[in-house]
């Protein structure tokens, strides 16, 4: 998939039509979210960096049965700043990294979604 995939059912129901499963695991969002459409839930667990969502904490999620618990965790978030600040990249895609990996203006870096908000 090819797609900037945010938690709309609509857009969901055609790309999972046919699918008889119970679950659809997608990324590339760096936005948490769990969505039921139809009998199957579609999971995006985050992102380990550059979150979309301003929290900066990695994300990840935990499927156990028929729960799904969409969980964060500190990382150290200075540490990585401080490599891309003293990296040789282009300055604009270091203002970019450094606004996202701290949690910052990510509104101006993507559209906003509807992502749930995830539990500690």
């Amino acid at each position: 998939m090819d797609e900037y995939a945010m938690p709309d059912p609509s857009f969901w129901a055609a790309r999972i039509d046919g699918l008889d499963v119970d679950y659809v695991c997608v990324g590339h969002t760096h936005q948490p979210y769990s969505l039921r459409v139809g009998r199957t839930t579609i999971v995006n667990p985050g992102s380990v960096g550059l979150s979309r969502d301003t929290d900066p904490r990695a994300s990840y999620a935990i499927i156990e049965g028929d729960a799904i618990s969409l969980k964060r965790v500190d990382y150290a978030i200075d540490q990585t700043v401080a490599k891309v600040e003293t990296s040789g990249i282009d300055a604009a895609a270091k203002q970019m990294l450094v606004e996202l990996y701290r949690g910052e203006a990510a509104h101006r870096w993507m559209a906003t979604g509807n992502a749930i908000r995830v539990t500690d």
